[in-house]
Formats: structure tokens, sequence, C-alpha cells
């Protein structure tokens, strides 16, 4: 979470860059430079909707803010009439860990979001997918969707990520911040929205003509009411931080969006829209916030004591995947026809294993090390490396498997000599 190109704490003040990403919860963590400020509901007894407390973020959280607006606070609320953005971007809601995300649709039941938000950095335990909720918004609870499979054990096939243990510290690798799931039925009936092939430099130049904008909820903006920031900004460098230390900072830049759009604690996994011919479409998928801390180390107080200056943090933008990077993740997976019989995802491992690309469990289930076993098959027979584990998978290894084996030797050929 700490540390910018190489440099780190030392005696006197010096600049740390750090990623502030922005699931949200009613605890935050402070230390020194950064916090993931997560926000939190609490059901009430007898009740089956949040109860959500009037908002006021406790001292420690007020150190570091986990809303990051720059200038004035342009968010306002989404107009209801005119559009079909209220069915296709929602709130992802983790039960058991009270947080709460944004996600979008990309399809009839598959959903994309921040990978954090399934997936939360630091973490000893790892995500428990069958606590999750994808909602229309936070109070409505009574179409709740799950993950697919989820409910008994079967989740982890069903979710894509670029990473399940985000790193913070630099190079930091927010590109990799995403996540698709398949729900377990049909709750985005206008479908899924467009991720644009739109590059880098033509986002850009589209906000410079004030036609990018982001959409999402927010936990201190009207009790997670969807809201809308326009016009905003998009460029390499900001304030008197250039390209040449941000790039140094994050692992495959290119695909980095560094942008402008007001945004709070519960926007982590919203999308960034511009309207095109055909109606909205995604350029970028929002993951966090880029902080320049400056830190101290102690200077020493003399008899034991010790005299440290305290940091200080400033916001220099908020951060983004492009759209273009992960759009044809979203396509296959949308296309692909998960296994979720234990024999079957058995069975893969077995092959896998066979191949010596897979030395893991043979439990039945998918996990990281299964679906970097299926990405290292996928390269070596020059596939599109997914790390999906499908039905079509599951048939290529049975029919490779059938070839190797060496032809039957008949009992009556033996005896006939």
């Amino acid at each position: 979470m700490f540390g910018s190109g190489g440099k780190t704490f030392g005696q006197g003040m010096g600049r740390v860059h750090v990623l502030r990403v922005g699931r949200t919860a009613g605890l935050a963590g402070v230390l020194f430079a950064a916090a993931i400020a997560v926000l939190g509901f609490q059901t009430a007894p007898g009740m089956a909707k949040p109860f959500l407390p009037p908002f006021k973020p406790p001292a420690s959280e007020r150190l570091v803010s986990s809303i990051a607006v720059f200038g004035t606070d342009d968010r306002a609320r989404m107009p209801a009439e005119g559009t079909t953005l209220a069915d296709q971007i929602g709130v992802l809601v983790d039960l058991e860990r009270k947080t709460v995300c944004t996600a979008f649709c990309v399809g009839h039941a598959t959903v994309m979001t921040a990978g954090h938000c399934l997936y939360p950095p630091g973490s000893r335990e790892p995500a428990r997918l069958k606590d999750i909720r994808f909602r229309r918004d936070l109070m409505t609870t009574r179409n709740d969707a799950r993950i697919a499979g989820a409910s008994n054990g079967a989740g982890a096939q069903h979710v894509s990520a670029g990473t399940t243990r985000l790193s913070l510290r630099p190079p930091i690798d927010a590109v990799k911040d995403w996540a698709i799931a398949r729900l377990d039925r049909d709750v985005c009936p206008m479908g899924g929205l467009t991720l644009s092939r739109r590059t880098n430099e033509e986002i850009i130049e589209l906000a410079r003509e004030r036609r990018v904008y982001q959409i999402a909820f927010h936990r201190d903006f009207q009790y997670f009411s969807r809201a809308i920031a326009r016009s905003c900004e998009v460029g390499r460098s900001f304030k008197d931080v250039g390209w040449e230390t941000i790039s140094q900072d994050f692992q495959e830049p290119q695909s980095l969006i560094l942008h402008t759009c007001d945004t709070g604690g519960s926007s982590s996994g919203s999308p960034l829209l511009i309207d095109g011919a055909d109606g909205p479409e995604v350029v970028g998928l929002n993951v966090g916030t880029y902080l320049q801390s400056n830190a101290t180390a102690p200077l020493g107080g003399g008899a034991g004591r010790t005299v440290q200056a305290a940091a200080t943090t400033r916001d220099i933008a908020n951060t983004a995947i492009a759209a273009h990077t992960i759009a044809n993740i979203a396509i296959e997976f949308n296309r692909a026809e998960i296994l979720s019989d234990p024999k079957q995802v058995r069975d893969v491992a077995a092959w896998l294993n066979e191949q010596r690309l897979y030395n893991g469990r043979r439990d039945g289930r998918y996990g990281p090390a299964l679906k970097s076993a299926i990405e290292a098959y996928e390269v070596r027979q020059g596939l599109a490396v997914t790390g999906f584990l499908t039905k079509s998978l599951w048939q290529r290894l049975d029919q490779q498997r059938h070839r190797s084996r060496p032809p039957r030797i008949r009992d009556s050929a033996i005896s006939a000599r």
C-alpha cells in the first residue's frame, strides 16, 4: 500500500504515492498515509432490509477522507426518466463483510465490478461468494441475485477476476482490479452495457469535449442514491505529478485511466461512460484513488523519546481501467458454458495433472491454482487465455486423453499367434 517508484520512508519529508480503493463500510483503517474505507450496514432484528444509521464518519476515518472530490462537488442525482441506466447499474453487497460497491450489467445475468469488492486486499480469508448479492439499489432486497453456484460451493468458477490479491504497493496493479460474475438468474432486463473499444487517447479527447461522465452509488450522497458526475477530466499527468512518475508507480500504465469524476465510498466498480451512436458506452471501470503522501520516519527525540512529524495526503486523481482492455474477457465470459459438476471439475484437474500443468488438490473445486493451470494449457494450445472452467475445455481434454491412449490389443489376436 505504501511506497512509490522505489522511494522509501526516511528521515525528513518525502513524497509517497499510494492507491486507496473505494469499497465502503462503517469502519476505516488509517495507517499513516492511506486507508481502505469500508462502509457497512447493520440488519435490524426481524427485518430483511438493511438499517442505515445517519451518515457521520468516525473521527479516525476523517483523518483520511474516503471521498475524492476535485474542485466543486459536481455529483447530482441521476434523472429517473429518459434512460435505461437505472436498470443496468446497481450495487454489489457483501452481507458478511458488510460492504457495498457499485456494479453494472454486461449481460442479462452477468455484472462487472472492481475485483477488490469480491477479493478484499490484505484479507486473510478467501472471498465468501455465497454472501454476495446484486441489487438494483441498496434498499431493494426482494429481487436479490446471488452468484451462480455459490450456494453449493461452486461459485468460484462463475467469477473471473484480474487478480485475487491486489497489490497496493508500487508497482500498483490497479489494471487487474476487475471482476465479472455470473448471477443465478437474469436480473438485467435491458441486457448489458457496451464496453467501448475506444483508446485512451480517444477517451482523453472525448473528456476535453466534456462527454465523459460517471454513474455510481456513494455512501455520502443521499443514502446511496444513484448519482451522476458530469464533465470529468481525463489525462496522463495531474497537478505536479507527471506521467513519468505515474507510469513507474503502476503496472501496465497504458491500460490505466486517470480521471477527476467526483467519487465517494461505494463508487468502486462504477462505470465511466460516454453517449455513443447506439446509446451509453462504458469507457472505464472505476477502481480507486491515487494519493500522494508527505511522510516521515521518526526524527528522534533523545532519552528514548521519539518525535515524528505528521503525514499529510492529497488526492492526485481517481483511477479506472480502460474498458477496451477488458472488453474481450466480458464477451468470452458471457459465451462460456461453465462447469458446475464436481466430478467434471476433478476430471479437468486430473487431466491437467497428467500434462504436468497442475499439482494441486483434486477436490472438485475451482481456485487460483486450477485457473493458472488452465491458462498455462490455453497458452500451450494457442487458445485465447481466459482461465475459464468450461464444458468445451472438459471436452477438449477428454478427446486429447483418448487420442493419446495406446491401441487396445484384443485377446483373440493374442491367442491366434
